[in-house]
């Protein structure tokens, strides 16, 4: 999944600051298809204000005559409602939302469709999705604000991105790791932090700790030298 098949369509959205927030949300997370089926103008002073440096989004929004043409090229039309209609298409909740994505083609469609703040969508709009969505909610108000709505949507579909991995570090050989608690118990000696008869037990405590911290060759090399100059300064110290 990437965020070029994502579409969203708002239905006759009636403020200009949800439009704008709407926006913004979409920049936040790559998706720049947008439909509008009647409603408040993306001109709108609300709307430009809010969208910040989404603006642009608004520029090239592309207003359709119906629900019906936004979303006819869509093989997956995804239509939310805060109550499930039950005569009408399954419903699902958001947690269900990835895996009917992930299940998509390449270059499959899918189209979040979100009606107007006060009604939302109405049963002939719900009648043309093929399937209903649902947030859950835990609060005595269930209804959210359409941009909300929107921002939790799209979120949604970001985690099925098919983007590319952070190489891990490459972390340090196990010479390096000995070499760097080696030079580490010589600087504590110098320091006279060492007591004798504990030092096994250090040295153990020591090896986790470096060994929790998954040291690469770069981390290792600048601990070093802050012991070196640590051993530089003591040098120094003792000719005084």
């Amino acid at each position: 999944m990437n965020p070029g098949q994502i579409r969203l369509v708002l239905v006759e959205p009636s403020f200009g600051g949800n439009l704008g927030s709407v926006a913004r949300g979409m920049a936040n997370l790559g998706v720049e298809d947008l439909r509008l089926v009647g409603g408040v103008s993306p001109q709108d002073n609300d709307a430009r204000r809010m969208a910040v440096n989404a603006r642009y989004l608004l520029d090239q929004a592309k207003a359709e005559p119906s629900l019906a043409a936004a979303v006819a090229d869509c093989a997956l039309v995804i239509g939310t409602t805060a109550r499930p209609r039950k005569q009408l298409s399954e419903s699902k909740s958001l947690w269900e939302l990835g895996p009917m994505l992930t299940a998509l083609g390449p270059t499959d469609k899918v189209a979040l469709v979100l009606g107007r703040e006060r009604i939302g969508l109405t049963n002939e709009e719900l009648a043309l999705c093929n399937l209903q969505l649902f947030i859950p909610t835990f609060g005595t108000y269930a209804s959210l604000n359409l941009a909300q709505a929107a921002l939790l949507l799209l979120y949604e579909c970001s985690k099925t991105y098919d983007l590319p991995q952070e190489q891990p570090q490459e972390l340090a050989p196990a010479s390096e790791i000995e070499g760097l608690k080696t030079h580490l118990f010589e600087v504590l000696e110098k320091i006279g932090y060492l007591k004798y008869d504990g030092k096994d037990s250090l040295w153990l405590s020591f090896s986790d700790l470096i060994a929790r911290t998954k040291m690469s060759g770069r981390d290792v090399g600048l601990v070093r030298g802050v012991f070196n100059r640590i051993e530089v300064t003591l040098k120094l110290k003792s000719k005084q």
